[in-house]
């Protein structure tokens, strides 16, 4: 049986009192966590189609500019031995390539090709799930969410100490 990001994550919820309350009594921390869900199940749909992991999608969703392997490893949260195998994968197949940092040239930038940034906006096309749900929002509520996310956004990726 397949165990959904849902069934590990309900492990990690913060049960204590700044948990807080939809007005149908769910928890609005468990109601992201299955929405992460889906949106990571409809991203997998729309990668496999292409030879792709979702760790390689997600790989070249962050080049949207050329990084260094270390920040790469950072933000997938895996070794850098990890992503150099990511990346030799990704190369061999022409949707990235590897360059010299011009401040350092001991390290090495990864960016996405022409073919990997084709790649990258046509699994965004594919996204169907995400695409029916956010079609189904009428423009104010569509606004009013994207305003919600941003500001949410800088909260989620501080630095841990």
């Amino acid at each position: 049986m397949r165990t959904t990001i849902v069934e590990v994550l309900k492990y990690f919820v913060y049960p204590g009192p700044m948990s807080r309350l939809t007005a149908h009594g769910t928890d609005l921390q468990q109601v992201v966590i299955k929405f992460v869900d889906a949106y990571v199940q409809d991203v997998a749909v729309a990668v496999t189609g292409h030879g792709l992991t979702p760790t390689q999608a997600k790989l070249m969703a962050l080049l949207e500019e050329p990084m260094p392997m270390r920040s790469i490893a950072e933000r997938l949260f895996c070794d850098a031995s990890n992503v150099t195998g990511l990346v030799d994968r990704l190369e061999a197949r022409g949707l990235v390539r590897r360059e010299a940092n011009p401040l350092d040239r001991r390290v090495k930038l990864v960016l996405l090709t022409d073919a990997g940034k084709r790649l990258v906006k046509q699994i965004r096309a594919e996204q169907y799930g995400l695409h029916d749900a956010l079609g189904s929002l009428d423009p104010a509520a569509a606004d009013q969410l994207e305003a919600l996310l941003e500001r949410m956004i800088p909260a989620l990726r501080r630095e841990r100490t």
